[in-house]
């Protein structure tokens, strides 16, 4: 229905549209809905099935709804699903395309709407207003939702669209709205959704416009950022600076201000740029080679020099110099692997050994696992994860149990370095991998595997004689042996060629008897004996430099034996090792040794308590050969088999979580024969 306008509304309407023009801002875009309409339908299709499900341009006149403040023609839609006319659909959408911004700043949408349904609108009913500049993507722009209600309030405005109105509400009488478009370009797209599916749901809409400002001069950096490659020689490039809307000579100082890169890696050719007009000016600067191996990074600033008050922005570019030398590889490499043995899997682990001069990040170095089959990772940790064991020969040992390792036939590893890969092997055959940091590579098979008899207890090693940073060139797998997860594997890395070491009670005296034998003893200094209760902290008990001890044995067959005899050994675990120094003041150790000491001689005794990952056993003589099966339960009753086999002098435990355990011993038919509370951290 058209309304009769006042003559004092007229007047309101030219006072209003004065200061638009004297505030410097130009109506870029109108639409009133009136003859020349210039949107097109791109979701739906207009058309009305009487006065009360339409979606079209209307006077008024032929709609159900009556809507004060009209000025003439607006847009009206209701029902628009109603299937009356062709095209009919909700959401129905308007675009306007192709709004020139050009040269212009300051964008802002204005529009009045309309609803009379305050008590019609769903939670699926929804009106959006959303833009984009130079097609680079839809922007929300302005949006009304009901107040979150399933069913039956009214429209209002959505200012955070997150579906829910929250600002003003919309009724009968069209208001005005105006929103500010951050961003400028040189062309804009417009376009408005509905989405109404019920009788008396309804929208009106009218008086669309599109202002800007006059854009001042501005100058700056095509873009605040770039990156090149360093080469291994000096390169020059060039980064432009753009300046628009012209108006008077602008003077620009060029100058470093910030950054990671040191004074000669880099040379600033431009130190000032002069425009006397629109157009594009370079700034050169050379980018030398570097001993580095680390990305960097220039910042570089445009100031003025003159005084116009230009804008300049973006003001600041940051140049990133992407190293071309690789982060060298760190010496590591996988050490020790467990993960089949007779039963049920147990304390499967894999070991990794890193050289002692490494000063990166642990979190760096990655151990993957790989499933065979299909050459996809199925398990990953970081070594600064994993259990932190001895220290040998200038190496650290580190440990990780995870929850499962895959039996194989084939199945892999690979250990990797900010993403590059230190080695990939595999057991039971080879493989591609198709994921991860080892990704199209095939798999070097270590030629030695674990079976579902192998006994618990044994893993799979690298032995043999390697030299810092050549290793693990001169080290091979071997196995199944015993295992050492967190300590260096016998026969390994160790210039003293160590054939064996052994700690046990002592059969008559008290005490513990160290044995141990070396073939070879190039450049040898002397032996330290050690002791610890927790494998962390040491205490010398004696040292060798010589002589042999006099308890020991003459040498056999060229190899040389040496026992000692620690005459006080400490209450409950005793951990060994010996220290070899060779005169040039090199040193390594020999494996460490267990020994569980109760004073008199226990029926059943077991350490630490509290314990971690592993368990240390004495049992009664007449036990040696007896079979048991061995079960931890926990506080909540849950109940987790960890042994089957004959008495183990040690036991490593299956991934738990920290708490109380009781651990019962049964004797093949079942009965209870011992029984202790365990601690696990």
């Amino acid at each position: 229905m058209k309304k009769i306008i006042p003559n004092y509304f007229i007047l309101f309407i030219s006072l209003f549209a004065l200061p638009l023009s004297m505030q410097g801002q130009t109506v870029l875009f109108t639409e009133n809905f009136n003859s020349n309409t210039q949107y097109s339908v791109t979701l739906g299709g207009e058309g009305s099935n009487g006065m009360s499900d339409y979606f079209f341009r209307t006077d008024g006149s032929n709609i159900n709804q009556s809507y004060t403040s009209a000025t003439a023609d607006f847009f009206a839609g209701q029902d628009v699903d109603d299937g009356g006319w062709t095209g009919s659909v909700s959401p129905s959408q308007l675009t306007w395309s192709n709004i020139s911004i050009s040269g212009y700043s300051g964008i802002e949408f204005s529009g009045e709407f309309a609803s009379i349904a305050t008590d019609k609108i769903d939670n699926s009913d929804s009106i959006l207003v959303e833009y984009q500049i130079d097609g680079g993507g839809w922007n929300n722009l302005l949006a009304f939702e009901n107040d979150g209600a399933t069913f039956n309030t009214q429209f209002g405005e959505d200012t955070n669209f997150d579906g829910i109105s929250d600002g003003a509400d919309l009724t009968g009488s069209f208001l005005g709205f105006t929103k500010s478009i951050a961003s400028t370009g040189s062309s804009l797209d417009l376009r408005i959704t509905i989405a109404l599916d019920s009788d008396g749901e309804d929208i009106a809409f009218d008086e669309f416009q599109i202002v800007g400002t006059t854009a001042g001069p501005t100058v700056g950096w095509d873009s605040p950022s770039s990156t090149e490659t360093e080469t291994n020689s000096t390169q020059t490039i060039s980064i432009p600076v753009s300046l628009s809307n012209y108006s008077e000579n602008v003077d620009l100082d060029v100058t470093v201000t910030g950054g990671t890169a040191e004074a000669g890696d880099y040379t600033l050719n431009t130190t000032s740029l002069s425009f006397t007009g629109n157009g594009t000016e370079n700034v050169s600067i050379d980018i030398n080679s570097d001993a580095d191996s680390d990305d960097e990074t220039v910042e570089i600033t445009l100031t003025e020099s003159t005084s116009t008050g230009i804008t300049i922005v973006p003001d600041v570019h940051t140049l990133t110099i992407l190293d071309d030398d690789s982060a060298p590889l760190p010496t590591a490499f996988i050490n020790e692997l467990h993960y089949n043995n007779d039963g049920g899997d147990v304390g499967e682990f894999v070991e990794v050994a890193l050289i002692n001069s490494f000063s990166g990040s642990l979190s760096d170095i990655t151990l993957t696992l790989y499933n065979g089959s299909n050459g996809e990772q199925y398990g990953t940790e970081t070594l600064n994860n994993f259990t932190v064991g001895t220290s040998a020969d200038n190496f650290t040992f580190y440990t990780w149990l995870p929850s499962s390792i895959q039996n194989g036939d084939p199945d892999g590893l690979a250990l990797s370095y900010q993403g590059t890969v230190i080695e990939f092997l595999s057991y039971g055959g080879t493989f591609t991998a198709t994921d991860g940091p080892a990704i199209g590579e095939m798999s070097t098979d270590i030629g030695v595997s674990e079976t579902g008899s192998t006994p618990i207890g044994q893993s799979l090693q690298r032995i043999g004689d390697c030299d810092g940073e050549n290793c693990p060139t001169g080290l091979t797998w071997t196995g199944p042996i015993s295992e050492s997860p967190g300590d260096i594997n016998t026969d390994e890395i160790l210039p003293v060629e160590w054939l064996s070491f052994s700690a046990e009670r002592a059969a008559n005296r008290a005490g513990v008897r160290l044995d141990w034998t070396v073939a070879s003893e190039e450049f040898h200094d002397f032996y330290e004996i050690q002791r610890s209760t927790n494998g962390a902290a040491w205490t010398t008990l004696g040292q060798h430099r010589e002589n042999p001890f006099s308890e020991q044995a003459a040498p056999r067959g060229g190899d040389l034996h040496y026992q000692f005899f620690d005459e006080a050994p400490l209450e409950g675990l005793n951990l060994y090792r010996i220290r070899q120094v060779d005169i040039d003041g090199a040193e390594d150790y020999s494996s460490i040794e267990k020994v569980l000491f109760f004073g008199e001689e226990s029926a059943f005794a077991l350490a630490p308590n509290p314990a971690r990952d592993r368990l240390y056993f004495t049992w009664p003589a007449d036990w040696q050969e007896k079979n048991v099966e061995m079960e931890l339960i926990s506080m909540q009753g849950q109940s987790q088999s960890v042994y089957r086999g004959e008495v183990p002098g040690t036991l490593r435990l299956p991934h738990l979580q920290s708490g109380i355990y009781q651990l019962l011993v049964r004797d093949p038919s079942g009965q209870i024969i011992a029984q202790k509370r365990v601690i696990i951290q």
